[in-house]
């Protein structure tokens, strides 16, 4: 989380409560930030790094299916 989360929030909550002082009915919401772009870049860098990883994984361990 980067500061810039932080002083949105705090910025939303003071202007929620001058609205709300005003006697305006607000509904608050608090959005984190978007984590699809970080998410997006670290996949892709898995991807290019290693690119077998997961090819031949199906979830189950290997000695399982053995036994």
């Amino acid at each position: 989380m980067q500061m810039r989360h932080l002083l949105s929030t705090i910025i939303g909550k003071s202007v929620h409560c001058i609205l709300e002082y005003c006697s305006n009915n607000v509904k608050r919401i608090n959005y984190m930030g978007d984590w699809g772009m970080q998410f997006g870049m670290l996949i892709q860098f898995l991807r290019e790094k290693y690119p077998d990883i997961g090819a031949d994984d199906d979830g189950v361990e290997k000695e399982t299916q053995n036994a």
